[in-house]
Formats: C-alpha cells, sequence, structure tokens
C-alpha cells in the first residue's frame, strides 16, 4: 500500500507551501535576496502582501497536512470543499510580487522561471481541485 504522503499530489502542494514561505520570509528577514530588495525598495505595502502571503502559507500547510496526510476522518470538509479558493488566492498572492520582481529588477529568463513558474503551479492546482470537484459532482448526477 502507497502512503498518502508519496503522492504527488502532496508534494505539489508542499512545495508551494515552501514556496509561499521562502518569499515571505526572504522578503520579511533578509534584504539581499530579491523579495528582500523589493520591500526595501518600495516599503511598507509590499510588507502587507508579504505577511498575507505568510498567512496563506500556513493555511495551505494545515490544509495539507489535515485534508491530505491525516485519514479521512481527521478532514475538515468546508476547508476540502473550498480547497480551489484556497490555492487561487495563493496564486494571485504570490504572482504580484513575482510579476513585479521580474519588471522592477529585469531578472534572467532563468530567475523569472522560478518566480513566476511557482504561481503557475499553484493555480494549475486550483484548477485540478476544481475539475475534481465538478466532474465527481457531473458523475454523481449521472
Amino acid at each position: 500500500m502507497r502512503h498518502r504522503f508519496l503522492t504527488t499530489d502532496v508534494c505539489a502542494r508542499l512545495f508551494c507551501v515552501v514556496f509561499l514561505t521562502y518569499m515571505g520570509l526572504a522578503a520579511l528577514t533578509v534584504r539581499t535576496t530579491v523579495p528582500g530588495r523589493l520591500v526595501a525598495m518600495e516599503g511598507d505595502w509590499t510588507i502587507v502582501i508579504f505577511l498575507a502571503i505568510l498567512a496563506i502559507a500556513g493555511a495551505v500547510l494545515v490544509d495539507v497536512i489535515v485534508n491530505s496526510i491525516l485519514p479521512d476522518r481527521y478532514a475538515w470538509q468546508w476547508v476540502k470543499s473550498r480547497r480551489d479558493l484556497l490555492y487561487i488566492i495563493s496564486a494571485l498572492l504570490s504572482i504580484i510580487p513575482s510579476w513585479y520582481m521580474t519588471k522592477t529588477f529585469g531578472l534572467s529568463y532563468a530567475g523569472s522561471i522560478f518566480y513566476l513558474g511557482a504561481p503557475i503551479l499553484i493555480f494549475h492546482l486550483a484548477l485540478c481541485d476544481i475539475k475534481a470537484k465538478y466532474g465527481a459532482q457531473v458523475n454523481e448526477a449521472r
């Protein structure tokens, strides 16, 4: 039997948590990183965005642990049914500084792939959740 922790879905969601946490912590603590330089250049409004990114990273981590790793009897159905909204919000929150950093600093293509590719992956996870949710509803109706 395969463990629930080793599924591709869980690993991709944990990558999202790592990416969001990196962006938030790097921006708020290390001024030499690209997100830290953005905070140093733009000021307080970016701190609010990065704090929101850290908050959503915590929510995604709780979602992954409770709804994906733990047995189904511990699942939070309310959160599980709105999981797509959680990932859409996290993708939108992470694309704002990613787009702005790429535009402001003129990152190379290699740097842009990381900062713009991760929000695209997060958005893809949201689309997969939407397809799974509404696909299951369509199959139940038949």
